[in-house]
């Protein structure tokens, strides 16, 4: 990772890395990044690609974790304030709303066979409810007592869409 991090120059305050040297197709100075689908910074490197979040924490901390989480859900946005070492399955306690989601609130869907909402949390059901307001507080809760990060079930966007 040390002969990687000297391709470029890192901007601290924005988070981004800049070639340093020309390389084929593109010019010194110019933003080193490929967007993924997924929406997260990706560089190239003697073929072989690296998530820039990754690079940027090495130049910061030295070492390269096996997760990195950034915080506010933006997988553009690798401002070393952003980014935090996490396991697995913190991680999972971060993640945005999925975009198939139609109550608005992750783990609160509407079980048409009892006609209730099922609220679930980690593969686990906390039952059902005849009120929407309970089923959410209820998964609220659970976040709560299960240490979820605050920004989960927040869309892309940050917002949640109650």
């Amino acid at each position: 990772m040390e002969d990687i991090i000297k391709c470029f120059e890192y901007d601290k305050i924005n988070g981004r890395l800049f070639w340093l040297k020309s390389r084929t197709g593109v010019r010194a100075g110019a933003e080193a990044r490929t967007v993924t689908k997924a929406g997260y910074a990706r560089v190239t490197v003697d073929r072989k690609s690296y998530p820039i979040h990754h690079i940027i924490w090495f130049i910061e901390h030295g070492y390269r974790p096996i997760e990195i989480d950034h915080i506010n859900q933006d997988g553009l946005d690798n401002r070393i304030s952003n980014l935090r070492e996490v396991s697995h399955s913190e991680n999972q306690k971060n993640h945005h709303k999925y975009r198939s989601n139609t109550s608005g609130v992750t783990g609160v869907s509407f079980h048409k066979r009892v006609k209730k909402w099922e609220v679930r949390i980690q593969r686990k059901s906390l039952g059902y409810y005849e009120e929407f307001e309970d089923a959410v507080n209820a998964r609220k809760e659970a976040e709560v007592a299960y240490g979820f990060h605050h920004n989960h079930g927040v869309n892309k966007k940050g917002l949640y869409n109650e």
